[in-house]
């Protein structure tokens, strides 16, 4: 592992650090390794990068492993040992002089450095996809379950899950500390809880539940509180060898083993451990643990097996075939289910989208997966969940404003009378799937998928722009329900005054004619358009203003005013409800504190607005890499893989 130091006098945040002394494969090429001050890049991300400077042309100065944020319940070093499995052909090349953020590996003589904006070479620089630098100091996103990444697929480090259901944001702290410490000494450690504190991490944590225990498959669960370790078993009933182990606060020996003989054995409970056992003692524990006795024993064979044993393989399927059948929706649900279908057809499912208008029963499908939407009124729905969930096939109802009583917060009695069936409510955003965490129903938070068509669009339409003189301002005027009146006439004024001291700028409104307000009516300078614009317009865009509401941050999930314009490169100023909506302000370029303060809107647009062209430039760089990290192709698979696989998973009784 090489971990950032001191910084070099090659600029500064950067430093050179020498290539370790492993073996060079061969056709490798050795270099020098420039890592971002803190930063973590795995052994195996070094041995990839030589592989991949041997290969490339002489005249690439060297080969990057860029940085991005950790999928829920993994650790910076599976998730290179994920990426690692891609491809060596898997590289992008990056435009010169550019900054990158990551860690390269350039060739003797190469000059590199490394300032906030990231690496910065003289000369043409390849992007290595299969490789990962982890910023161990990046704000994790909003947890999730665990996924299809979580575990090395290089099963052979014990796993350790620290399980916290009740919330309780110091004790989540501790075990943090003492996953990061774990993993250093060789043991897959993660945090599942719902607060973890941001500091140092070098994993990501994720939900406490029966999906991420099932993603992890973990050998040691550390219950952190009671309620933990109640339902842990539940929750790792499906594994024979999953033990627990108990923490204690309070004084007492670090570690204190509970009996596994019959007749004293306790379950899967195997060890007590106190606030003073250290991640050593943890690690001894977990070595001791993993080596048996298991607290389950082996399926027998039946007793009339015989001595010959038949070794049934199932058959390799190309992929689940799945139905999105939608009643009567508005706009943005329609979109957010057809950027679904497309998504789910990328990664290789069979999708059929079809349109119910009378009984739900005559238009169900057997297909392995169901996504229903807008349907929790349609006559006949408890009969078709019921018979999927007898059949073993998967239901999914994604969730719409329809379905959410506006007063209390609540499900609909539809919808939620289906919690002793096998299905999932989709919520198209983290703050519904908090509000709805106790419905009894499991919950899957999707976030915004852009329609992969979307996407392909937008990367084309990207340009380097060389008109700084023209300045344009775009603003989505956003949905009329539940609008902060305060919020947009602050904006509006904000916008008049920089408009008067900048006449070289020009503003763009999308959205109705009837909702612009006041203080730009009539503006010789101000255009409105009822629709979104092409990826090509968005990209002439300078900056552009952000007020969602309400409405659209929790109940509707309306992301992509955000993640289209950010996709082509362009700054966003936006409230610090809507910073936090999609994920936190690392996120978001500009965020403003009192979204009712006109003062704060002049100012920032002042400042965005008045950068010179390298700063705009390299702020239109880093951001593209950041929203394809968060949005792009690759984040939206890995989504939409994870809701296959729920729904590929065995069923009891099937």
């Amino acid at each position: 592992m090489i971990e950032g130091a001191a910084p070099q006098t090659t600029g500064p945040g950067s430093q050179v650090v020498e290539a370790p002394p492993l073996a060079l494969a061969p056709g490798a090429v050795d270099g020098d390794l420039v890592v971002p001050e803190g930063w973590l890049v795995h052994d195996l991300v070094v041995q990839r990068l030589q592989r991949q400077l041997g290969r490339l042309p002489s005249w690439v100065a060297g080969v990057v492993a860029p940085g991005a944020p950790l999928p829920a319940g993994s650790s910076y070093r599976s998730f290179a040992e994920h990426r690692a499995l891609q491809p060596l052909s898997a590289v992008d090349h990056h435009p010169r002089h550019a900054p990158v953020r990551g860690a390269g590996l350039l060739r003797a003589g190469v000059e590199g450095t490394i300032s906030d904006e990231g690496l910065r070479v003289d000369g043409p620089l390849v992007i290595d996809r299969g490789s990962h630098a982890h910023d161990p100091w990046l704000p994790a996103v909003t947890a999730n379950d665990a996924g299809l990444l979580a575990r090395s697929p290089f099963s052979w480090r014990p796993v350790v899950v620290f399980l916290a259901v009740e919330r309780d944001p110091d004790g989540a702290d501790r075990a943090r500390n003492l996953a990061n410490k774990l993993i250093d000494l060789d043991i897959e450690a993660r945090v599942a809880a719902h607060d973890v504190p941001a500091g140092r991490t070098l994993h990501a944590p994720c939900l406490p539940n029966a999906a991420s225990l099932r993603s992890l498959l973990p050998d040691v669960v550390v219950a952190l509180d009671p309620t933990a370790l109640r339902l842990a078993p539940q929750w790792c009933a499906a594994s024979r060898t999953t033990v627990l182990v108990a923490s204690q606060p309070g004084v007492g020996p670090p570690v204190e083993l509970v009996s596994w003989k019959i007749g004293a054995a306790q379950g899967r409970l195997r060890a007590r451990i106190t606030d003073a056992a250290s991640a050593r003692d943890i690690a001894a524990l977990t070595q001791r643990l993993v080596a048996g006795p298991h607290p389950m024993a082996p399926r027998d064979l039946p007793a009339d097996a015989g001595a010959a044993v038949t070794v049934r393989t199932r058959p390799r399927e190309v992929s689940v075939a799945a139905t999105v059948l939608r009643g009567v929706v508005d706009t943005a649900t329609s979109d957010r289910l057809d950027a679904l279908a497309a998504t789910m057809e990328a990664v290789g499912a069979s999708v059929t989208d079809g349109v119910v208008e009378d009984v739900l029963t005559s238009a169900a499908t057997t297909d392995r997966l169901l996504v229903l939407s807008g349907l929790s009124q349609a006559p006949g729905l408890r009969d078709v969940v019921a018979e999927r969930t007898a059949a073993g096939l998967a239901t999914v109802v994604d969730l719409t404003p329809g379905d959410v009583v506006a007063q209390s917060g609540d499900l609909t009695p539809e919808l939620a009378a289906l919690r002793d069936l096998d299905i999932r409510l989709l919520c198209p955003s983290e703050a519904l799937r908090e509000r709805l965490v106790g419905s009894g129903i499991p919950l899957l938070w999707i976030p915004t998928l852009l329609h992969p068509a979307r996407i392909e669009e937008l990367r084309h339409a990207r340009t380097d722009p060389e008109d700084f003189e023209s300045l344009v301002l775009g603003w989505h005027l956003g949905s009329p329900v539940d609008r902060d009146q305060a919020t947009i006439d602050a904006v509006a004024d904000a916008i008049a005054v920089v408009a008067d001291e900048r006449l070289t700028l020009s503003i763009e409104l999308v959205g109705d004619l009837d909702r612009t307000p006041d203080a730009l009516r009539g503006h010789p300078r101000v255009s409105i358009h009822p629709r979104g614009h092409s990826g090509r317009v968005l990209d002439t865009w300078s900056a552009q203003v952000w007020t969602p509401t309400d409405h659209e941050l929790v109940v509707i999930g309306e992301f992509r005013e955000f993640y289209e314009p950010s996709y082509v490169g362009v700054a966003t100023i936006c409230t610090s409800a809507a910073a936090q909506a999609i994920g936190g302000p690392a996120l978001c370029d500009t965020v403003v504190r009192n979204a009712h303060d006109t003062t704060q809107w002049e100012e920032l647009l002042r400042t965005l607005l008045g950068e010179d062209a390298q700063t705009h430039k390299s702020r239109r760089i880093q951001i593209m890499r950041r929203t394809q990290d968060v949005a792009g192709p690759d984040a939206s698979g890995d989504v939409v893989r994870r809701l296959i696989g729920w729904a590929e998973r065995p069923r009891p009784d099937t």
